[in-house]
């Protein structure tokens, strides 16, 4: 998941994510599903490179 959100003309990146997570929501992506994108999915990469 990447958003283009870190330029200052753009809204702050935690309120795009939590945008983004709204719309997810919306078009029945489960929050288990969303839980896993946003949570585990980045927590495992960063165990895997700390090694």
């Amino acid at each position: 998941m990447v958003t283009d959100y870190g330029q200052r003309h753009n809204i702050p990146p935690i309120k795009a994510l939590s945008n983004f997570i709204d719309e997810m929501l919306a078009f029945g992506i489960t929050e288990e599903e969303i839980t896993t994108m946003v949570n585990s999915n980045p927590k495992m990469l960063l165990e895997i490179e700390k090694g």
